[in-house]
């Protein structure tokens, strides 16, 4: 049974993901819900609607916090923090590929196991996100990032280590 601890947990989501990123013309409404779902956590069957609610709203999202399969082991705040990071460098690549199309299009292609082209500059900014989430996770990891961002940019996000190089004699 979803117990009070649950439904804090998915509200402490909700809180960690608005602080991050932003959620345009839903955010007044995301916020409210919330509110309402912190008010009803002792009432199970008011809190199983209302986030029903919430999450109808969060998958129109194109940063949602709403996932598939099972929950993240990361926090909210840093789940939230990877999220804005990602989505950042996934805008990005998708304005840069999609004025340079012509060129990238016939350079920039997918995973040597894949083969062919990316359909459109948006598929591959797609692959970015997901590489800028590994990228994350294995530097928090590693102990190179502590799980902050501000504004869509990691905080005090270290390089790894260069290989070392084995001398010759």
């Amino acid at each position: 049974m979803k117990d009070e601890n649950y439904w804090n947990e998915k509200t402490q989501t909700v809180d960690a993901w608005m602080e991050q990123n932003d959620a345009g013309a839903m955010a007044t409404v995301l916020t409210a819900q919330n509110e309402l779902l912190k008010a009803n956590v002792g009432n199970p069957t008011e809190a199983d609607q209302i986030w029903a609610a919430i999450r109808a709203i969060a998958k129109m999202l194109p940063n949602t916090f709403i996932r598939p399969g099972r929950a993240s082991a990361l926090s909210p705040e840093i789940q939230a923090a990877v999220d804005s990071v990602a989505h950042r460098v996934e805008t990005a690549y998708a304005e840069f590929y999609e004025a340079n199309w012509d060129l990238l299009s016939a350079i920039v292609l997918p995973h040597g196991k894949t083969g062919g082209h990316y359909e459109n500059a948006h598929k591959a900014a797609e692959y970015m996100n997901g590489r800028t989430v590994r990228i994350l996770k294995e530097a928090m990891k590693d102990g190179r990032w502590k799980g902050e961002a501000s504004e869509g940019l990691p905080v005090n996000l270290d390089a790894p280590p260069m290989p070392e190089v084995a001398q010759e004699e």
